[in-house]
């Protein structure tokens, strides 16, 4: 063996390999632990006294050779030794001793001390190349897995299992394994290190070594861990803020290395989350609590280190907060600036950085303010006044290349054929507060920008990312480096932005901004010829002060080259018309009064240079009047022409002075295209140099090219056409053409409306661009348009996105209608509107279908809301009314127009009148009040036949009961005014010739014919004790179905006599209250009584609703109270007297006193009893149960089965051993009802509608 180069013999490594070989063989048990320890420690000490040399020599080592051949048998003795460290040593046979405890206890710590041994010959393969290169791929996943395996154990049975899970996430921190190995294992590795930072694993030095972990993972492998190690961002957060300043200085480390893989490009949905996940812990940082267990220590951590001297450890000094915030910057992104305390402690923090008084400190400020500026270069395109805030807020501080960045971040390297009107425009704002600085090097970086942007004498400037404003030492954790000496050396060696990398203005960016140029240029010139600026030295990479003074005077060239034309016949340039003046304002704007002879000669000297460069370039004929301009502002100049080097200078200037005395062709080429290949092909071409054009193209030209495609029916590209179309209203309106108008214009080249039609998608583009407000008529071919391409979708392509996008453009061209053309764009677009709401075909879905009848129905009534009706107006609209689209909307704009107005009633179509009807019932509010009740009848025995046969099945049911000895009651109180014969008339014209009270078929159902009454029968329950109305609440209607029933029939006679009664009344058949009319009395609201139920209206139910959820329990009552104010007459009604029931006497009372005679037909056997019965009965008196009638059983069909749950349940709570239920029960059943009581509404309302 050399003793120079102990690798360089094979056997250098053989020995201690030979002890694990042989721990596999036959003769294991002659191998102790004591033995394997060594071996695994003689591994150790070798690799680490040769480690230099393995790395540093290319050529594998013969002793790592030799190793490599038996690479796989170490394997198994290694995984073996690993896998013993999760087994109770006592179990292990070849080790088992049975001595004493002590024994036991020397075991456990041999085998934790090979653990140790082991994982450290582990993190020795893992760290360096040329050893883990000597073992196979399948081999180093197999140990990795073991060792993650052995770190995920929730316990370890040995008396270090501290330390062994220690070292376990320390291997993974120092590991080096090719990314092929690791991908396989990212979720078990980020789970172990997830533990060691939850403190699962011991204290402070495992969370130490995860930390570490996190960083070398992200440091290695970005791209495989940014997603998965988001599980332990919060612990690295959390880690910030610990009384440990280890803890601190690791946390800031990985903080930076997740912003270095942010910066390597991750994930959207990842950068997003960790976005939230630190602007929520900077916010807890930021917020005073109340809680004395959590304060914020962030801050607090962050000043104490601004503010220590230059001897305190990384985590206690102004590197450690420098880090901090660059990675905030970076990981925040463009959700910095919208974050306040963000903002407001990453520039309070810069604020101390930039005056600390160590100076290597403060030269770290404009590195970390370029990463503001980064952000902000990322940020979407200018749109409002929140991004100028964002602009105004980094242009505060220019110094130190922060000037340089900001006009880096704003131009980029190149044009890219965009808009860069904004961004120049800030640009040169930057430029300009550079320089008006009280610093002389920052007034430089001013006029070297200047210069640059408007000369280049290099041949070409390199691209520039947006990374390259960053700087990676930032980043990277070198400025947290315990040695003073390497943090200086790599804050010093931190790199300047090159401006020879920043581009030459264009043209068209110089002629755009030419006057504030030219500004900017003079005063850059001033500024070189201010005293002692010739003996200013710059540093490098500095220019020198002459060669600027050079490229001002190359720039000045510039400026005067750009807005000029060449002349036809001559040699020179001219310009238009205001140049000329504005030439001899920036020449005078030099000729001020100076005193000293050398200043009055070097500005005649500039002045005349100037004047010369003037000379070169435009003809002379041109010069005339600016001449004459300089001229004047000369000799009124009090120069000290007795010095001669100023007479000589004046005289030649004002000699020279003296001496002068006193796109149609697109369309053309596109209309005259042979094919429609070829016609594309120009099209695109025209498209593509429109913002390549010296000037605006004139829109009326941009909409022709706008129109092409549609018009000639190619394939072409849709973004380009989309700004296309912006670009042609934009210049439309500089030319003061209304967006709707220059619509028109496109529309009207069109010609055919079809070409359109068929083009929903790019129909949409424009029509979103049409805006009526300020039109003062309407733009009838886009009415056309629209028109026909809303007929010709329906129903072809009804259920396509890009029709529901028309409609949707429609709805706004509507909402930016003005009052003086809402009508008349909605009476003409109506008959278009009405298929799509009324659906014929039932193409579209509910969402669809809402959303149609919102854009189209609510929102043309919501726009004609306002006007003045007429009967004009409703007839012209009926249809369209008629479609009933939106409920919701349909009752407001009744309310506001032709509700109550008398004088429009006659021109109610029978749909107004069903929807009225409908309406009324819904909302209340008396909408059908103007509609006659003749009209009411029919309309109500339309509606009535939707539900007949719940009618029927109830009215089969009903019967009364007449016993000898007891009295009956009918269902109601009876009314306290006679029934008007008009409504007994009116009923009796709509079909139903007799009332019956019980066991006949109602008026609303009489059409349905006498086989209802067999279908009614059968459906009759005999064996229940409950009526289907049990739901209702409280009522007299009898349990038991009684064995005989009565009718009254009224005569013409007695109906007559009744309707000379006034006053209101209301009459009750089968269950359905109808309301009479009142002379007497103001109209009430209606209510609707189905099946015994009072139906609140839907208006009512929401009131009543409301007042339910602003109550602490639900009120007990299950039926309202109505929602009509009572009358005085009826405020003084005995209410508890309601449900006494109506005795006998007291009905024959009401004959006698109505002259009513009620006919008994003795063919149904129908008879009451005698009121002489029994003198003793009170109306407080119940109806007696009458003996259950036995009739055969029958088939129960859904309806009845659904019944029947509802009378278990109302049984259920009247049952009198309810009331020790618990009150929350009550509640909770009391809710119920007044959620079924909403179901049936619902139910009502969609069966009526069906009926409409």
């Amino acid at each position: 063996m050399s003793p120079d180069n102990p690798l360089a013999s094979p056997v250098y490594f053989m020995a201690p390999a030979e002890t694990l070989m042989e721990s596999l063989g036959p003769n294991v048990d002659d191998i102790s632990c004591h033995d394997l320890t060594e071996a695994y420690n003689a591994f150790s000490n070798r690799i680490k006294s040769q480690i230099r040399v393995i790395l540093s020599v290319p050529e594998p080592q013969p002793a790592l050779v030799s190793l490599q051949e038996h690479s796989h048998r170490i394997v198994q003795a290694l995984r073996r030794d690993m896998k013993r460290t999760r087994q109770d040593p006592a179990a292990n046979t070849s080790f088992q001793s049975n001595s004493s405890q002590e024994e036991e206890i020397r075991v456990a710590r041999d085998f934790a001390l090979l653990n140790h041994h082991v994982l450290c010959f582990v993190s020795d393969i893992f760290s360096f190349p040329p050893l883990y290169s000597i073992f196979s791929v399948d081999d180093l996943g197999a140990i990795l897995n073991d060792l993650l395996v052995l770190g995920s154990a929730e316990s370890i049975p040995s008396p270090a299992s501290c330390r062994t899970w220690t070292l376990i996430v320390w291997i993974l921190s120092v590991q080096n394994l090719p990314s092929a190995i690791v991908s396989s294992f990212r979720r078990e590795i980020v789970s172990v290190v997830k533990r060691a930072l939850e403190g699962k694993m011991g204290k402070d030095q495992a969370k130490l070594n995860g930390l570490k972990a996190s960083s070398q993972f992200l440091k290695l492998y970005p791209s495989l861990f940014s997603s998965p190690l988001l599980d332990v961002f919060p612990c690295v957060l959390h880690n910030l803020i610990s009384e440990s300043p280890s803890q601190r200085l690791q946390a800031a480390v990985a903080l930076g290395h997740f912003a270095r893989a942010k910066l390597g490009g991750i994930s959207g949905s990842c950068h997003t989350s960790l976005s939230a996940i630190l602007t929520t812990f900077i916010d807890s940082e930021m917020t005073k609590s109340k809680s004395l267990q959590h304060q914020p220590r962030l801050r607090t951590f962050m000043k104490t280190a601004l503010s220590a001297d230059t001897d305190a450890p990384p985590a206690e000094s102004p590197f450690w907060v420098v880090q901090l915030l660059a990675s905030f910057v970076v990981l925040l992104d463009d959700s910095f600036f919208s974050n306040s305390r963000t903002l407001k402690l990453t520039l309070q923090s810069l604020e101390q950085v930039a005056g600390h008084k160590r100076h290597l400190v403060a030269d770290l400020h404009p590195h970390v303010w370029r990463c503001l500026v980064w952000v902000s270069s990322r940020l979407p395109v200018p749109t409002d006044e929140g991004e100028d805030r964002v602009f105004l807020t980094l242009k505060q501080d220019v110094r130190g290349g922060i000037g340089l960045a900001l006009v880096f971040s704003l131009l980029g390297s190149a044009p890219d054929g965009g808009d860069t009107t904004v961004a120049l425009s800030k640009a040169l704002v930057v430029v300009g507060d550079m320089l008006s600085s009280g610093d002389r090097i920052v007034q430089v970086d001013g006029m070297a920008l200047l210069t640059r942007l408007l000369y280049n004498p290099s041949k070409g400037a390199a691209s520039v990312a947006p990374q390259d404003l960053l700087i990676p030492q930032l980043f990277d954790g070198s400025l947290l480096s315990p040695k003073r000496e390497a943090v200086s050396a790599t804050a010093r060696s931190l790199q300047r932005l090159d401006i020879g990398q920043l581009r030459l203005l264009s043209e068209s960016e110089i002629n755009r901004e030419w006057d504030t140029l030219a500004d900017l240029w003079a005063r850059a010139t001033r500024i070189s010829l201010q005293d002692n600026f010739d003996e200013l030295t710059l540093p490098p990479p500095y220019l020198t002060v002459a060669k600027y003074k050079q490229h001002l005077l190359r720039a000045w060239q510039s400026l005067l080259l750009m807005p000029s034309d060449l002349t036809q016949g001559y040699g020179h340039l001219t310009t238009p018309a205001p140049f000329p003046a504005k030439i001899a304002d920036v020449i005078c704007s030099f000729i001020v009064p100076v005193d000293r002879t050398e200043a009055q000669a070097q500005q005649l000297c500039l002045v005349s240079r100037m004047w010369n460069t003037v000379t070169n370039v435009f003809q002379p004929s041109w010069l005339a009047s600016p001449a004459e301009a300089v001229l004047v502002a000369v000799l009124k100049q009090d120069y000290n022409i007795s010095e001669e080097v100023v007479r000589d200078l004046w005289v030649a200037f004002c000699d020279k002075l003296g001496s002068y005395g006193v796109c149609s062709a697109t369309r053309e080429v596109l209309d005259r295209a042979p094919s429609v290949e070829v016609k594309r092909r120009l099209w695109n071409t025209a498209v593509e140099s429109v913002p390549k054009a010296d000037s605006p193209v004139s829109w009326k030209d941009l909409a022709f090219l706008v129109g092409v495609p549609c018009r000639c029916m190619f394939d072409f590209d849709f973004e380009a056409w989309k700004e296309l179309v912006r670009v042609t209203i934009e210049n439309a309106k500089v030319e003061s053409t209304t967006p709707a108008a220059a619509i028109e214009y496109i529309f009207a080249l069109l010609g055919s409306t079809e070409k359109l039609s068929e083009s929903p998608k790019e129909l949409t583009i424009l029509l979103a661009y049409v805006d009526l407000a300020e039109e003062t008529d309407l733009p009838e071919t886009t009415i056309r348009v629209i028109q026909k391409a809303l007929t010709s979708l329906y129903p072809e392509q009804a259920t396509k996105p890009a029709s529901l996008a028309v409609i949707q453009r429609t709805r706004d061209i509507m909402i930016s209608a003005p009052s003086g053309l809402a009508l008349p764009l909605v009476l003409s677009l109506q008959e278009t509107f009405c298929p799509w709401l009324e659906d014929a075909n039932e193409l579209l879905d509910d969402d669809v279908r809402k959303e149609v009848a919102q854009c189209l129905y609510a929102t043309s009534l919501s726009t004609i809301g306002d006007i003045e009706p007429s009967g004009e107006i409703l007839v012209s609209i009926s249809r369209f009314l008629a479609t009933f689209a939106d409920s919701a909307a349909f009752e407001p704009f009744w309310k506001m127009t032709y509700h109550g107005r008398d004088e429009f009633v006659p021109l109610y179509t029978e749909k107004i009148k069903s929807i009225l009807r409908i309406v009324d019932g819904v909302w209340g509010d008396n909408f059908a009040a103007d509609i006659s009740l003749d009209s009411d009848s029919e309309v109500d025995s339309h509606a009535g036949s939707s539900c007949a046969e719940s009618q029927a099945d109830y009215e089969a049911n009903m019967e009364v009961d007449d016993d000898d000895d007891k009295s009956t009651s009918t269902i109601r109180r009876r009314s306290r005014t006679p029934v008007p014969s008009s409504c007994i008339e009116e009923l009796q014209q709509s079909g139903s010739s007799v009332s019956t009270i019980h066991g006949r078929k109602s008026p609303v159902s009489a059409k349905r014919g006498t086989e209802r009454q067999d279908t009614a029968r059968k459906r009759r329950r005999t064996d229940d004790s409950v009526g289907s109305n049990a739901i209702a609440g409280p009522s007299r209607i009898p349990a038991e179905p009684m064995n005989r029933t009565g009718s009254i029939v009224l005569s013409s006679s007695q109906r007559s006599s009744t309707s000379k009664r006034k006053g209101k009344g209301r009459l009750v058949l089968d269950c359905v209250e109808v309301a009479g009319p009142s002379t007497s009395q103001q109209k009430k609201k209606r209510r609707l009584l189905l099946d015994c139920v009072e139906l609140p209206t839907f208006a009512t139910f929401k009131r009543r609703r409301v007042a339910e959820m602003s109550l602490p329990t639900p009120s007990p009552s299950i039926r309202p109270p109505p929602t009509r104010d009572p009358s005085p007459k009826e405020e003084e009604e005995d209410y508890d007297s309601w449900e006494a029931g109506i005795s006998m006497a007291e009905l024959q009372h009401v004959r006698q006193t109505t002259g009513c005679d009620t006919a008994h037909p003795s063919s149904e056997g129908y008879d009451f009893p005698d009121p002489s019965s029994d003198d003793s009965r009170q109306r407080s008196h119940t109806v007696p149960i009458p003996p259950r009638q036995h009739h055969p059983q029958l088939r129960r069909n859904k309806t009845s089965s659904r019944m029947d749950a509802l009378e278990r349940a109302y049984t259920a709570i009247t049952d009198p051993d309810g009331e020790s239920q618990p009150i929350h029960d009550l509640v909770q059943a009391t809710r119920w009802v007044h959620q079924i009581g909403a179901a049936l509404n619902e139910q009502i309302g969609r069966k009526l509608d069906k009926a409409r």
